[in-house]
């Protein structure tokens, strides 16, 4: 994964957390805003790369012995992780924002 990817998921979760623990409603919106954004781009993001990882798995299943299919496999499995990683953090923010919920019970 790559730090700009690392702190866009931060970033989002970062929000969510402000979201869950704003004291003002204000605050409170503001932090949803921006955990909506970012969650939205995110979400695109992983649409594209499930696309692109189709993509490359046929194109390896078609070609196995092709030249340099290790490393072309190597980068699949890569935009994979961050594939998960992704749609582990989108879990994890709406998890953190459901929380919100719990805590004012």
């Amino acid at each position: 994964m790559t730090p700009e990817l690392q702190g866009r998921i931060d970033k989002l979760l970062k929000n969510a957390r402000n979201a869950r623990d704003a004291k003002h409603p204000a605050q409170r919106e503001a932090a949803i805003g921006f955990m909506e954004k970012r969650a939205t781009e995110l979400q695109r993001e992983r649409d594209e790369l499930a696309s692109r990882l189709a993509a490359r798995w046929d194109a390896l299943d078609a070609n196995p012995e092709q030249q340099n299919a290790a490393v072309r496999e190597q980068r699949t499995i890569d935009l994979l992780h961050d594939y998960e990683a992704i749609s582990d953090a989108l879990d994890a923010a709406l998890v953190t924002w459901l929380d919100h919920g719990e805590q004012a019970a």
